[in-house]
């Protein structure tokens, strides 16, 4: 399957529902189940928020469907809902890449409906990459 097609419509079988298949739309779409576990954390950032302390925890990616399909699960703290989302790939790579770019996606758009200002070392621009067509939402570097 190709890139494009599976992030059109995305098929998983998970154990949690005896098994039966699941169509989730997206790549970082949300489960409706709240089971997913984050594992191993393997990367970690901090910004601040208006004061306060925001936490992104990438875990490590891990396959489904005998390796055809990989997801990559994250969580951030300290913005209200902190539950464990997850983004999927055809391998392990793009699997990460999608976790950090609808990381970063969820705190430009939470910055920018809350008219927060969120920071990383300083800076507006978060230093995740996005995904193409909203990079114009990344603020330019500088204070």
């Amino acid at each position: 399957m190709d890139p494009v097609t599976m992030r059109q419509t995305l098929s998983f079988t998970s154990p949690l529902r005896g098994g039966r298949s699941a169509k989730r739309s997206g790549w970082g779409a949300k489960s409706p189940m709240t089971q997913h576990q984050l594992g191993t954390v393997i990367a970690r950032r901090e910004f601040e928020c208006d004061g306060s302390t925001v936490i992104l925890e990438v875990g490590t990616p891990y396959p489904v469907d005998n390796g055809g399909t990989w997801f990559c699960p994250y969580r951030i703290f300290g913005l209200g809902e902190e539950l464990v989302r997850r983004a999927g790939g055809v391998d392990s790579a793009q699997a990460l890449v999608g976790a950090l770019q609808m990381a970063a996606a969820h705190l430009y758009a939470y910055a920018e409906t809350n008219r927060a200002k969120l920071t990383w070392c300083g800076q507006l621009n978060l230093g995740l990459p996005v995904p193409k067509g909203i990079e114009d939402i990344v603020p330019p570097d500088g204070k």
